[in-house]
C-alpha cells in the first residue's frame, strides 16, 4: 500500500509536499511497525488548477524512472520538469515515497537533476524490528559531479551486488533503478508494487486492456457484466470478440517473432493497435494471435438486444468501463494500489459509492482519489481520510522554503 509520496520542485509542487496516509484508527488499514496503520481509502480535495493532477505526473514520472533507468541516449530518459514558478530556480527535483509491501515497509528518497543524481537513499523495516538502511547515495561536493555511495546492514544477500553496481554507476542513473534492472530478488517487491500494483486511472475514460483480460479469462467478463448491472445499466453480456490474424498482419517476420516473444513473456500480455489488442494463445507448439474488441450487450425498453463496441457507448459507460478496476481486481495479483485523478467526473455519487462498496472488491485494495472540495462523492470518505491540497502547492512566490 502507499503509505506517504512527498515531492518538490516538480510541475506545480515548488517546495516540498506530502501526502501522509498514516492514521491511528485500527479498522482502517494494515498495522504499520511504528504502530499506524494505512488508510485504505482516502481523498485528496483541491481547487480546479490546484495541482490535483500533478499528484499521478509525479508518481507516474517516479515509477518510469525506477523502472525503466535515466539513460540518456537509450530513449529512457523521463522528463524532468522542475517547477518554473520557484523563485530563484531550483535544479534538483525530489522524491520521497514509503510503501507497504511483501510484509515490509520501504523507505526511499531521491533528489536529482536532468543531468545526475544529487542523493538517494533506501531504507528498510519489518515487523518487530528498526529500520534498517539498503544503501545511501550522496553528493558531497556541490562542484564535482561524484556522488559517495554506501550499502547498508539492510542489504543482505543483494550487498555484493550493490557494491558492484556503484563503483559503474552512471552519474544520472538512480542506483535502485539499475538495481531493479538488474533482477535484485531482496528488492524485487519494489519492482513489483511499481509495475503491478500502482495503476494510475486519469479523467480520460480508457477501456485499454478489458477486452485482452476478457478474452483470457470469460468469468471476468461474466464478473464485469454483473458490476455494469449492479449500477444499473441495462446489460446482458460482456464478450470479448476474437478476430484471427496471419503472418500478412506484420510488415516482416522479423516483427511478427518480435511481437508474438513480447505475448508470450508475460502471463494476460496484450499489444495495443489501432484495430484492438493483440494476444496469443498457446496449445502445444502452436500459437494463434488473435486481434479482440470488447462487446457489451445491451437491451432498451422493448426488450431488443443488441451489441454495442466501445465507440458506441456513451461516455458514462465508458467512464465506468474505465473504474471498473475499483471493484472487480484480478484475484490471481495482489490487491492493487488505485490513484485515480477526478473520481467524480461523469457519473453520479451512488455510483461512486457501489464501485466502492462492491462485495467483490479486495479489503485490501487501497483507493487514493483527487475531487473538488464541494464535490458530492466528498462524503464517500470520512474525515480522517479526507487530505486537502494546499493553495498553489505551497508555491510562494520569492521563497523556495518548504512549507
Amino acid at each position: 500500500m502507499l503509505v506517504r509520496f512527498a515531492v518538490a520542485n516538480f510541475l506545480s509542487f515548488g517546495p516540498r509536499w506530502e501526502l501522509d496516509l498514516r492514521c491511528p484508527l485500527p479498522t482502517l488499514g494494515p498495522q504499520l511497525p511504528d504502530g499506524s496503520h494505512v488508510l485504505s481509502r482516502a481523498l485528496l480535495m483541491g481547487a480546479g488548477g490546484q495541482g490535483k493532477s500533478n499528484l499521478l505526473r509525479a508518481l507516474a514520472s517516479l515509477r518510469q524512472l525506477l523502472l525503466h533507468g535515466n539513460r540518456p541516449g537509450q530513449g529512457q530518459r523521463p522528463q524532468l520538469s522542475p517547477c518554473r514558478l520557484l523563485d530563484p530556480p531550483q535544479p534538483a527535483s525530489r522524491f520521497e515515497l514509503t510503501i507497504w509491501t511483501a510484509g515490509a515497509l520501504f523507505r526511499y528518497e531521491l533528489t536529482l537533476r536532468a543531468e545526475q543524481v544529487d542523493a538517494e537513499l533506501l531504507c528498510r523495516q519489518s515487523p518487530g524490528e528498526p529500520e534498517v538502511m539498503i544503501f545511501s547515495r550522496e553528493r558531497k561536493n556541490p562542484v564535482l559531479q561524484l556522488t559517495d555511495v554506501k550499502v547498508g546492514a539492510g542489504a543482505t544477500r543483494d550487498r555484493g551486488r550493490l557494491e558492484a553496481l556503484a563503483l559503474t554507476l552512471p552519474l544520472e542513473q538512480p542506483l535502485l533503478a539499475e538495481a531493479l534492472a538488474q533482477g535484485s530478488e531482496e528488492l524485487a517487491p519494489i519492482a513489483a508494487w511499481l509495475e503491478g500494483r500502482l495503476q494510475l486511472l486519469r479523467p480520460e475514460p480508457r477501456v485499454t486492456g478489458l477486452a485482452a483480460r476478457c478474452a483470457h479469462h470469460p468469468d471476468f467478463a461474466d464478473r464485469l457484466a454483473g458490476l455494469l448491472r449492479a449500477v444499473g445499466w441495462p446489460v446482458t453480456h460482456v464478450a470479448a470478440r476474437k478476430t484471427p490474424i496471419g503472418p500478412d498482419y506484420f510488415e516482416n517476420e522479423a516483427e511478427q517473432r518480435q511481437v508474438v516473444q513480447a505475448l508470450l513473456g508475460y502471463p494476460d500480455a496484450f499489444v495495443q493497435t489501432h484495430e484492438g489488442e493483440l494476444i496469443a494463445e498457446r496449445e502445444a507448439n502452436f500459437v494463434d494471435l488473435f486481434l479482440t474488441s470488447l462487446q457489451i450487450g445491451l437491451h432498451g425498453p422493448s426488450g431488443r438486444q443488441s451489441d454495442f463496441s466501445t465507440s458506441e457507448l456513451s461516455d458514462g459507460m465508458l467512464r465506468l468501463l474505465h473504474l471498473s478496476p475499483l471493484a472487480l481486481a484480478d484475484e490471481q495479483q495482489p490487491a492493487p494500489v488505485l490513484v485515480v485523478d477526478d473520481l467524480g467526473r461523469g457519473l453520479a455519487a451512488s455510483v461512486l459509492a457501489q464501485l466502492l462498496a462492491y462485495p467483490q472488491r479486495p479489503l485490501d485494495a487501497q483507493v487514493i482519489a483527487t475531487a473538488l472540495p464541494d464535490a458530492e462523492l466528498v462524503g464517500l470518505f470520512p474525515p480522517e481520510a479526507r487530505r486537502q491540497l494546499p493553495a498553489s502547492c505551497g508555491i510562494t512566490v520569492g521563497s523556495a522554503t518548504a512549507s
